[in-house]
């Protein structure tokens, strides 16, 4: 299963949409569940198995 967790609730729509078709996508291979809380210190109470942690402020890695 995999899990995603949210910080807050994505406010634009093409967030939405975009959270929504990769959803989509994912779930025909995966058990898939979306987790939104309210704070990042609720994270820890949901994690479960190995985490990444993707972050828009973090360091670009290159390949």
């Amino acid at each position: 299963m995999l899990r995603i967790i949210l910080v807050g609730k994505p406010r634009e729509k093409y967030v939405l949409e975009g959270i929504n078709e990769y959803a989509k996508r994912i779930g025909k291979y995966n058990l898939l569940e979306l987790i939104n809380v309210k704070k990042e210190d609720d994270i820890e109470k949901n994690i479960k198995g190995i985490l990444f942690v993707l972050d828009e402020h973090g360091k670009q890695l290159d390949s």
